[in-house]
Parts: structure tokens; C-alpha cells; sequence
């Protein structure tokens, strides 16, 4: 039997035109989101539709001149990802004039420390009675500093009530001390990330400032004729590696693009966060029906609210 949730959503649905329900903010792409468990590196699990996920890339107009606003927002749907409750939100204010001299980044995520598969059972499995986050804060520039807080929502709290854990994450944060130090001169992740998207050179580097260290990020890229075929548009696979300055690990990631100078935002989106899951997010706008009941992310008001 439907719960009220789920038919609120399906009348909601209806009652819109087609047009209405598949549209994103200019600037915002929706993503898809697949899983596989892995045991060691075989893959022993496999769904699609586990989640949904948006990715921003806008220019705003402002005061102080124009702007760039890049992000990311995803999250898991439980009744889907077998009781999995995870999500991320994550996003960067940087200066079209110069982004090393002025730039801001926030976001704010599920605190998740499974090792593995067995541990990743029993956090599905187990009850805390609360869903603890992790929130970060940085501003690069004039005066650079970064700022990090917890707080903690009822349990069950996750994706679907990301707009609400917003708040309380930026009410943690802006409440804490600072606590580090960013580098002068550096600039954000997703900038650095866009920077090499739009060099359009096979390799790339940059360095970037995250949490009070300096971390580099490393791209290569190349023609994907077989990703031609499946698009039906000409089309690169973009690798990139992420260089740890505080832990000195590497996390890699890739991601499908356009071979369109104008196109930022990727067709596809594939990382690996634990050694037992693999994700990826695929461009697909009818995810937009499932989250319709909540306020997509990176709209025009919440940006604002932010900046």
C-alpha cells in the first residue's frame, strides 16, 4: 500500500505538463544515480536508480561583478539502496575576474566511516538513533580561513530532506571556530575541475585548496569513439586523480563530456568512494519526476541565501 509520500508525488506528477516536470534551473543538469558492490575488485551487485544527484554551473551577476556558481548535490533513495542513507552537498562561489583571489566553498555530508562490506551491513542494519553530518567551510583570498562542525539529525534523515539538513548545516558551521588556514592564491576544487574540462589539452594539473592543505589534481583526456556511438554525439572520457595533501592518498574519478567548448557539465560521472562501492551518475531528467516534491538544488533563491 502507497504511503501519503508516494502518492502526493504521483498526483503532483500528473498534474503538471510533461514540460514542467523535466525542467532544471538553467545551469543545473540532473544525474541518475547507479551503484555496484564489489567484493575485492569483482563486482558482486548491481542496481540502477539507487539515488539522483544535480550539478550546477552558472554565472551570476552581483555587486562585486560576475561570479561562478559550481556544485554538486546527491544523495541515495533508501527503498532503493537497500536501506542505504547517504548524501553530499557541495558547493563553490568563485570571482570570473580572478578565482584565486576570491572564492568561497561550502558543503556538507553523511558521516560515513564503513571500511568495508560487512561494516557497511551493519550500519544499514544497526540503529543510532541520529544521522550525524559533517559541514565545511572555506574562503580563499583576502582573507583566507576554513571553518568544520557536526551536528546531528533524527534518524532516517537523508536525501529526500536535504533542503532542511541545509540549514542546520549552515547554522553548525557559522556558529564554530576557525580552524585552519587556507592558501593564498589557491583556488576551489570544482574550479580547478572546470579549469581542466575547458583546457581541452590531453593532460592537465592544478593544485587547490580544501580543508586548510593544498591537494593537486591531475586530468587526462581523451576521444571516446565508443561513447560516440552509445551518445550519438561526439564525446571524451576526462580521468582525473586527486593528490591528498593532508593524507597523501589518491581518489580518482571520471567523467564523460561533451566535445562541445560551451558544454561544462559532464554527460556522466563515475568514483569509486569506498573500495566495495562503486558509483556513477548518469544525465538522465526524469529523476526530476521522483524528486519533484522537493526543491531541486542550486536553484537562483538558494544561491543567493548562500553567497
Amino acid at each position: 500500500m502507497r504511503n501519503r509520500r508516494e502518492i502526493l508525488k504521483i498526483l503532483a506528477a500528473v498534474a503538471l505538463p510533461a514540460s514542467a516536470r523535466l525542467e532544471c534551473p538553467p545551469g543545473v543538469r540532473p544525474y541518475r544515480a547507479d551503484a555496484v558492490i564489489l567484493l575485492g575488485s569483482l563486482p558482486i551487485y548491481r542496481r540502477r536508480g539507487v539515488g539522483s544527484g544535480y550539478a550546477v554551473c552558472r554565472r551570476l551577476e552581483g555587486m562585486s561583478g560576475p561570479r561562478w556558481v559550481l556544485g554538486f548535490a546527491g544523495g541515495s533513495w533508501p527503498a532503493r539502496a537497500k536501506g542505504l542513507n547517504r548524501l553530499g552537498y557541495y558547493r563553490e562561489i568563485v570571482s570570473e575576474e580572478d578565482p584565486a583571489l576570491e572564492a568561497s566553498y561550502f558543503g556538507f555530508l553523511s558521516v560515513s566511516e564503513e571500511n568495508d562490506l560487512a561494516e557497511a551491513r551493519g550500519s544499514v542494519e544497526g540503529s543510532r538513533g541520529v544521522a550525524p553530518f559533517s559541514v565545511i567551510e572555506g574562503q580563499l583570498g583576502r582573507a583566507p580561513l576554513c571553518r568544520t562542525a557536526r551536528f546531528a539529525a533524527p534518524e532516517g534523515s537523508g536525501w529526500p530532506e536535504w533542503s532542511s539538513l541545509l540549514v542546520g548545516a549552515l547554522e553548525a558551521v557559522r556558529s564554530a571556530k576557525v580552524g585552519c588556514r587556507e592558501a593564498a592564491g589557491a583556488m576551489p576544487f570544482l574550479h580547478a575541475v572546470r579549469e581542466a574540462i575547458r583546457s581541452r589539452t590531453p593532460q592537465y594539473a592544478q593544485w587547490f585548496a580544501y580543508g586548510g592543505y593544498l591537494h593537486r589534481l591531475e586530468t587526462s583526456r581523451r576521444p571516446a569513439p565508443h561513447l560516440t556511438d552509445r551518445l550519438g554525439r561526439p564525446a571524451d572520457v576526462l580521468l582525473g586523480t586527486v593528490h591528498s595533501g593532508k593524507t597523501g592518498q589518491k581518489s580518482r574519478f571520471t567523467l564523460w563530456l561533451e566535445q562541445d567548448p560551451e558544454a561544462v557539465l559532464p554527460l556522466r560521472i563515475e568514483l569509486q568512494p569506498r573500495s566495495f562501492l562503486r558509483l556513477s551518475f548518469e544525465y538522465d531528467p526524469s529523476v526530476i519526476e521522483r524528486d519533484l516534491l522537493q526543491q531541486v538544488p542550486f536553484t537562483a533563491e538558494e544561491v543567493g541565501s548562500l553567497s
